[in-house]
């Protein structure tokens, strides 16, 4: 629905002669008026990529702002990246949405044994992901790691820190849409590195696997650290 306004007529006193000049823009019967909707529809497409993803309301009034004062001066036309610039934060590139398949409320398992619970949500205005790890069952084995997407190096990364001491950086891409693979490595001694690969996929029923291998011999072969089970919570 396109919700038209016309400058100097009040609500209710010429809703016929604004619905005639509606009717003028849909059909390009009024002079000048080809232009105009060749112009809503490319800035209804602009509006509806900045919006991808974001919630009505502040950023719907914002995208329309844009879009009328473009319509008004063509000088003040933009490009998609410089209108998305000036809307509230936020980070629009589909590339940030990767690991979103990983959001949610999870019970971890090793098997049937539950181990763990991971609370996974967008921060930053969608610019980063947290991950809240928890051990139910001790008052250690707890963690938060931070997903981010760089745009200046193209790829993923993921930092952890727990309650332990022990932190680890990885860096990623996705596999395929729904499968993140990071790596990491460390050394072990006499000049070499363990290197580790730590995936998280999406399954068809809806959970997530969590797989850890690591390989001491510069991939030759790997071992399997640990392969867990993400079953989302139900609300």
């Amino acid at each position: 629905m396109i919700l038209v306004s016309w400058p100097g007529e009040a609500n209710g006193k010429t809703v016929g002669k604004s619905a005639d000049r509606a009717t003028a823009c849909l059909t390009g019967s009024s002079p000048g008026m080809p232009v105009l909707f060749a112009r809503i529809l490319r800035f209804g497409r602009v509006a509806a990529l900045v919006l991808r993803g974001k919630s009505a309301g502040v950023d719907l009034l914002a995208a329309a702002a844009l879009a009328f004062v473009a319509l008004a001066s063509p000088a003040a036309a933009q490009t998609t990246a410089e209108i998305a610039r000036k809307l509230p934060g936020g980070c629009y590139d589909p590339a940030y949405k990767a690991q979103d398949f990983a959001k949610g409320n999870w019970d971890i398992y090793e098997g049937s044994k539950k181990i763990a619970e991971a609370r996974v949500e967008s921060s930053l205005d969608g610019c980063a992901i947290t991950e809240h790890w928890s051990n139910p069952y001790d008052t250690k084995g707890n963690g938060l790691g931070l997903f981010s997407y760089s745009p200046v190096l193209k790829s993923w990364h993921y930092l952890y820190a727990s309650d332990e001491g022990y932190t680890t950086s990885f860096t990623g891409n996705p596999l395929e849409y729904g499968a993140m693979q990071y790596q990491t490595e460390k050394p072990i001694g006499n000049g070499k590195r363990r290197i580790r690969h730590w995936t998280l996929k999406l399954l068809s029923n809806g959970n997530v696997r969590e797989l850890s291998v690591g390989s001491d011999d510069e991939g030759m072969s790997w071992t399997t650290e640990y392969d867990l089970t993400w079953v989302k919570k139900a609300l």
